[in-house]
C-alpha cells in the first residue's frame, strides 16, 4: 500500500488523489447522463461544485469535531507545526459529515437560484457511491478503516507506514466497500434512466448503503465508537433503513411523480452524524 504517492518531489497523500479523481469521475457522469429533465446540465455543474465544497466543509468540521479533545491536547502541550497542520487539513474526514455538507451545498445553491431543490440533490445521487468507491479505494491505500485480523485468504499486510496496524494480515473490508460502492453506482445509475417519483433515487442509495454498511462493520477492526452489541456506525445504519424505505415504499397519486417529503432521511441522516460524532468525542 501507498499512503503517500511522490508527485514532482511532494508527497501527496493517496487518499487525496483519489478523491480527486472520484469527484471528477462523479461530476462528468452527471453532466452526460443527467436522470433528472428538468435539471440543466449547468445546474448540474455548478451544484457538483457547491457540494464539493460542502462535502469537504463537513466531513473536516466532523473529522475536527470527533478529535477535538486530542487537538486541545497537542496543542496545550506545544506539539502543533506546519507538518501537523498539514496533515490536519489534507486528511481525516467523517462520511456522513460530507453527506451532509454535500447536500447542503447543493440545496444552498437551489435557494440562491430558485431551483427545484430535491430535484438538483437526486440528479447528483447516482454518482455519490462511485466517488465513495474511490474514496474506499484510497482509504486501502492509506491503510486507514482497516478490517479485523485475518489469517485466512484475503488477509493483507500494510507497511508500516500506514495507518494500519504494520505487518498483520487484516481482512481488506475498504477494497469489499470499494467494489460495493461500485455495484451500488451501476444499479443507481440503470435506475435512474426512467423517470422516478422525487425521493426514489435517494431512498435506494441510502437503503442499499446502509444495509451494506451495517454488515461490512462486522469486518471492520479501527475505532469508530461503540455502543452496546453494534458499532455506533451500525445503529446509525439501523436508523436510516426504515426511513429509506419510506421514501421508496410510499405511494404516489395516479400520474403524480413528486411531492414526497424527503424530510425523514435528511433528518436521520443529521442525526446520525451527530451521534456518531458525540459518540467518538466521548470516547476520546
Amino acid at each position: 500500500m501507498a499512503p503517500y504517492i511522490n508527485i514532482l518531489g511532494f508527497s501527496v497523500p493517496a487518499y487525496g488523489l483519489t478523491i480527486l479523481a472520484g469527484s471528477f469521475a462523479a461530476i462528468l457522469i452527471s453532466l452526460l447522463f443527467p436522470c433528472k429533465p428538468g435539471c440543466s446540465r449547468q445546474d448540474i455543474f455548478f451544484s457538483s461544485v457547491y457540494a464539493g465544497i460542502g462535502v469537504f466543509i463537513g466531513a473536516k468540521a466532523l473529522y475536527l469535531f470527533v478529535n477535538a479533545a486530542a487537538f486541545i491536547e497537542l496543542i496545550r502541550r506545544g506539539d502543533v507545526d506546519l507538518k501537523f497542520i498539514y496533515a490536519a487539513a489534507s486528511s481525516g474526514f467523517v462520511f456522513y459529515g460530507g453527506l451532509i455538507g454535500g447536500v447542503a451545498g447543493v440545496l444552498l445553491y437551489a435557494r440562491i437560484y430558485r431551483l427545484p431543490a430535491w430535484d438538483h440533490v437526486e440528479a447528483l445521487m447516482p454518482a455519490v457511491p462511485l466517488l465513495h468507491s474511490f474514496g474506499r479505494a484510497g482509504c486501502f491505500l492509506a491503510g486507514c478503516c482497516y478490517g479485523v485480523p485475518w489469517e485466512r485468504p484475503l488477509g493483507v499486510s500494510f507497511p508500516r507506514n500506514s495507518f494500519a496496524p504494520p505487518e498483520t494480515p487484516l481482512f481488506p473490508v475498504q477494497v469489499f466497500e470499494s467494489g460495493f460502492n461500485l455495484l451500488l453506482f451501476a444499479l443507481l445509475f440503470v435506475y435512474s434512466r426512467k423517470p422516478r417519483a422525487r425521493g426514489r433515487i435517494l431512498g435506494l442509495y441510502v437503503a442499499c448503503y446502509s444495509g451494506a454498511r451495517f454488515v461490512l462493520e462486522f469486518f471492520r477492526n479501527d475505532y469508530r465508537g461503540s455502543g452496546w452489541v453494534f458499532s455506533v456506525s451500525q445503529w446509525i445504519s439501523l436508523a436510516l433503513f426504515p426511513a429509506a424505505l419510506f421514501l421508496l415504499l410510499k405511494k404516489h397519486p395516479p400520474g403524480k411523480t413528486g411531492g414526497v417529503d424527503t424530510a425523514p432521511v435528511v433528518g436521520a441522516v443529521t442525526a446520525a452524524a451527530l451521534t456518531e460524532a458525540a459518540a467518538d468525542q466521548w470516547e476520546v
